[in-house]
C-alpha cells in the first residue's frame, strides 16, 4: 500500500471528523451524549463502515493469507499481534474526555458502539435512538486509533491534523501516557 492511499484514508477521516464538529455547532455534546440525530447517524455509518475498511487493511499487513470478514475475525487477528490496542487513549478536545475506543474490544465481544452501530444500520426504524454523539464520537475515535496504528505499522510518520482528537504526551495526538508512542509500539 503506497503512503497516498493511506493518507486517503486519513483525509477522509478528517471530513468525518469535521461533519462531528459542525454538529456540535447545533447540539452541545457536553452533558448531552445521548443527543441522537440524523448527522450522528450519517457520521456513525460512514466512521463505521471506513473502519471496517482500514481493520481489512491492518489484518492483511498482518498476515496476507487472512480473509478476515467479521469483527471477531478482525479480532483474532489484530488482537494477537496488537493486544494493547485496548488499552489506547484518546482525549476529545471537544469535551475534555479521555476515552479509550476498543477497552471492552476482545475475541468474543464488540465494543458497544460497534454493536450500537450494527443496530442501527440493520433496523434504524427500532434503533434510531442509538444514533447518539457518544456513538457517532467512538465510532470516530475508533477509526482514528485504527488508522494511527496503520500509519505505525507501514513505517510512516503519524499524521497530527486532528482537531478534535489529540493527546498531550509528548507525540501530542494519540499515546500511551507518556511514552509518546501508540502503546503496542512503546519499548
Amino acid at each position: 500500500m503506497r503512503e497516498q492511499d493511506i493518507t486517503n484514508y486519513w483525509q477522509y477521516f478528517l471530513c468525518l471528523e469535521g461533519d462531528l464538529s459542525e454538529a456540535s455547532r447545533y447540539a452541545e455534546p457536553m452533558g448531552q451524549p445521548s443527543v441522537y440525530s440524523f448527522e450522528y447517524y450519517k457520521i456513525i455509518t460512514l466512521a463505521c463502515a471506513e473502519t471496517e475498511t482500514v481493520f481489512k487493511l491492518i489484518c492483511k499487513k498482518i498476515d496476507a493469507n487472512e480473509s478476515p470478514r467479521c469483527i471477531t475475525d478482525y479480532a483474532k487477528i489484530i488482537l494477537r499481534q496488537y493486544p494493547q490496542i485496548i488499552d489506547t487513549k484518546v482525549i476529545v478536545s471537544r469535551i475534555n474526555e479521555t476515552i479509550k475506543p476498543f477497552e471492552e474490544w476482545t475475541i468474543g465481544k464488540c465494543t458497544f458502539w460497534w454493536d450500537e452501530h450494527q443496530d442501527i444500520k440493520h433496523n434504524r426504524h427500532m434503533f434510531f435512538k442509538k444514533a447518539t454523539y457518544k456513538n457517532a464520537l467512538y465510532s470516530l475515535a475508533g477509526l482514528y486509533v485504527l488508522l494511527l496504528y496503520l500509519y505505525k505499522i507501514s513505517t510512516l510518520k503519524l499524521p497530527n491534523e486532528s482537531k478534535y482528537f489529540y493527546n498531550d504526551a509528548v507525540c501530542q495526538y494519540l499515546c500511551c501516557k507518556g511514552s509518546g508512542e501508540l502503546p503496542d509500539f512503546a519499548q
